[in-house]
């Protein structure tokens, strides 16, 4: 949004519509990881910083479409 600024293009971030990726980490009973390795990084992915607070966008205009992946 800062380069639109150098085009003269001017976004109010309060009335943009940000559209997100996410993915949840589940652990698997399939053959892999070790079980307890993808129980601890699911539970690290949990702590990771939530996309609109990293990106400094407003939380109200945020749609996040996300999937489950298994590990």
């Amino acid at each position: 949004m800062r380069q639109c600024a150098n085009y003269q293009l001017e976004i109010d971030p309060f009335k943009a519509t940000f559209f997100l990726g996410r993915e949840i980490i589940i652990p698997t009973a399939k053959p892999g990881m070790a079980r307890w390795r993808e129980h601890v990084f699911s539970f690290a992915s949990k702590l990771a910083q939530q996309p609109a607070t990293y990106f400094q966008i407003p939380i109200g205009r945020v749609i996040e479409l996300g999937q489950q992946v298994e590990i």
